[in-house]
């Protein structure tokens, strides 16, 4: 019993840790389409700030969360995940709410600067492709996680209901499918690197 509810903590700690990389790769994703709109993309140190906000900033939030409770409330005795007892949830949906914020006041931001056509120097720089790619990510990517998530903190806090439980698969598995079409399917180095090996 105490190995299995110590193997319960590490996987309750690991999904927080995964879960928020995923909310924090998708806000540098939204960063990235804002630098790439104003045109201000220096691809080598966007890599070292995406490294730190994608993997650094989950995991400082996860060792403060352990490090606070003592992994008391990683992992219950029905499930491996955090505990709704004690707050230690608020620790997921907490950063979690303000990267979506933040995610969509980026989306409106690049949605605004996409629509209007201006002809200052910035915009001239940007290509038509990566506008239809910044649109797409605003406008379809950002509010399916929003959802996604949603349906999941509302299929926790109500466990009875199984509506909230099927939404979160739905908007899950499409928003799979949305990223891999997105970031493999349409990308042109993509398509091309399948061509010289097929």
């Amino acid at each position: 019993m105490l190995s299995s509810q110590g193997l319960c903590t590490v996987t309750a700690a690991f999904l927080h840790f995964f879960f928020l990389a995923s909310f924090c790769w998708v806000l540098t994703e939204a960063w990235q389409s804002y630098l790439a709109v104003i045109g201000k993309m220096r691809p080598r140190l966007i890599r070292k700030r995406f490294l730190c906000l994608g993997w650094g900033l989950p995991a400082l939030v996860v060792a403060v969360s352990v490090g606070f409770t003592r992994a008391r409330g990683y992992g219950t005795a029905s499930y491996c995940w955090l505990s709704l007892e004690g707050g230690l949830l608020y620790a997921f949906v907490g950063p979690a709410a303000v990267i979506v914020l933040v995610n969509m006041l980026i989306g409106i931001v690049v949605f605004n600067k996409l629509i209007h056509v201006h002809c200052d120097c910035q915009q001239r720089h940007v290509s038509p492709n990566l506008r239809r790619a910044s649109l797409w990510s605003s406008c379809v990517v950002l509010p399916l996680l929003a959802l996604t998530w949603m349906s999941a903190v509302l299929a926790i806090t109500d466990r009875r209901s199984t509506l909230f439980q099927v939404l979160f698969a739905v908007f899950d598995s499409v928003q799979g499918f949305v990223i891999i079409t997105v970031h493999c399917a349409m990308r042109r180095e993509v398509g091309s690197a399948f061509n010289n090996v097929t």
